[in-house]
C-alpha cells in the first residue's frame, strides 16, 4: 500500500472508519458491456456519501454459453474506505455485493446511537425494496390477499398494543 494511502487509511480507521472489500459479479452479452457495467458501478461507489476512497479491480471476462446464448461473465473486487460503519453498511445495502469482507479494524466498539442509525438505514432499504416489489409485481387476487393480510396484521397489532404485548387466546 502506498505510504499516503496507508496514512489516510490509518487516520480514518482511528476515527471510526471501515476498510472493506466488496465482491461483485456481472454478466452481459459482450465483453465490453460487462466491463463497462462494473467500471460504471465502481466509479459511482467512489462518489457515494461517506466514501473516502474506493478502488475496483475487474477480472478478465470469460465467454460462456448458456441456453444457446453467448454471455460474458466476470467479477470485480472493490476496496472501499468509509468514514464510519453507517456509510459501509449503506454502501453494501445499496450495491448488493455477493460478499463483503471487513479488513480493518479488527475490533470496534459500536455506540448505541450508531447502531440505531445503521439499523434504521437497513430497515429503510428493506422497506423501499418491499414497496417496489409490491407495486411492481402484485396484481389482482395476489394484491387483494396482501391487503387483507395487512388489515389482519393491523388488527393484531392493535390487540397487542392494548394487551401490553400479550396475544389473546383466539389469535395465536
Amino acid at each position: 500500500m502506498d505510504k499516503q494511502v496507508e496514512r489516510v487509511t490509518n487516520e480514518a480507521i482511528s476515527k471510526g472508519g471501515i476498510l472493506f472489500l466488496m465482491y461483485f459479479d456481472a454478466h452481459a452479452p459482450t465483453e465490453e458491456a460487462v466491463k463497462n457495467r462494473l467500471t460504471e458501478m465502481a466509479v459511482k461507489i467512489t462518489k457515494e456519501e461517506g466514501v473516502i476512497y474506493a478502488v475496483g479491480t475487474i477480472e478478465p471476462p470469460e465467454k460462456m454459453v448458456y441456453d444457446n446464448e453467448t454471455v460474458y461473465s466476470t467479477s470485480c473486487e472493490v476496496r472501499a474506505l468509509t468514514k464510519d460503519l453507517r456509510s459501509a453498511v449503506r454502501l453494501a445495502s445499496a450495491y448488493g455485493p455477493v460478499y463483503c469482507e471487513v479488513l480493518k479494524p479488527e475490533r470496534r466498539i459500536v455506540e448505541f446511537t450508531e447502531l440505531q442509525e445503521v439499523m434504521n438505514d437497513v430497515s429503510h432499504v428493506s422497506y423501499e425494496l418491499s414497496q417496489y416489489i409490491i407495486r411492481n409485481t402484485l396484481k389482482g387476487d395476489a394484491l387483494k390477499s396482501f391487503v387483507q393480510n395487512l388489515k389482519y396484521r393491523e388488527k393484531l397489532g392493535e390487540q397487542l398494543r392494548k394487551s401490553g404485548g400479550k396475544r389473546e387466546e383466539g389469535n395465536k
